[in-house]
């Protein structure tokens, strides 16, 4: 009886306890950030593809945030 309940206190503990440090998964977003003005810099002579790529970027970051938020959301309930 005693190894069970010992078994079940090691459980709840292993549970409660988190991981500490910063959680990589939602700074991604963050190292993208230089392709906007690469993009700009890059494009300069050709305003419509510039335009499309900037856009098509953007949708990109947006739709992985999102992604990297609500992975990271169902992940901790």
């Amino acid at each position: 009886m005693s190894s069970a309940s010992q078994s079940i206190s090691d459980d709840t503990v292993n549970v409660q306890r988190r991981k500490r440090g910063p959680k990589y998964n939602n700074l991604w977003p963050l190292a993208l950030a230089p392709l906007f003005p690469g993009i700009v810099i890059a494009f300069r002579k050709q305003p419509v593809l510039r335009t499309r790529l900037l856009f098509g970027t953007a949708a990109l970051v947006l739709v992985g945030a999102h992604h990297s938020g609500m992975s990271t959301s169902i992940g901790t309930k």
